[in-house]
């Protein structure tokens, strides 16, 4: 497991293969994480995370997903706000398609906040969900290129490309003869 991009995923998708029950439980004082430290720390393990877990088609969905729900809104609407304030009318964000990306933006805040509520996150912080949608379209679209061997992944010192490892080399589970 130790040269798999996501080991954990690959060591449980070998326990079912071979006929075990997986399932997740909470341990709460069982096992401690630690969260990223930096923003490459987070990209890299986002990335990897994507890269390990979703197959090519997943990703392209999901690109496309979120760039339709979220991306193409948030755009229409940051181009109807300078638009009113080029023109001082906000005729552009009242009318057809303009008021639907609007409708399906603001859909998307409350959303956003039902779902801060919902998990106890910090109602303050939901208006930073559009950067962190940002974020991940972003290194899903750095995963999908991971798997046609476009972008390096990198974790804990090892460099994956298209999954394989590739660096530091491989150690053969082979015995050696020398």
């Amino acid at each position: 497991m130790r040269t798999q991009i996501s080991e954990d995923l690959q060591l449980a998708r070998l326990a079912k293969h071979s006929g075990l029950r997986v399932g997740v439980a909470k341990g709460k004082g069982f096992y401690q994480t630690q969260a990223y430290q930096t923003a490459r720390e987070s990209w890299n393990g986002w990335s990897r995370i994507f890269k390990g877990t979703l197959n090519p088609m997943q990703l392209t969905v999901t690109v496309a997903r979120m760039s339709i729900l979220f991306a193409l809104p948030l755009g229409a609407v940051l181009f109807g706000l300078s638009d009113a304030y080029r023109t001082g009318s906000f005729d552009g964000l009242m009318h057809g398609a303009g008021l639907g990306f609007l409708i399906a933006f603001s859909l998307r805040c409350t959303l956003d906040l039902i779902m801060f509520q919902m998990v106890g996150a910090p109602v303050l912080a939901a208006p930073l969900a559009p950067l962190g949608r940002i974020f991940v379209m972003a290194a899903t679209t750095r995963a999908l290129l991971s798997h046609a061997g476009l972008a390096k992944t990198q974790w804990r010192g090892a460099t994956f490309v298209a999954g394989q490892l590739v660096m530091p080399q491989p150690v053969s589970s082979e015995p050696q003869i020398r």
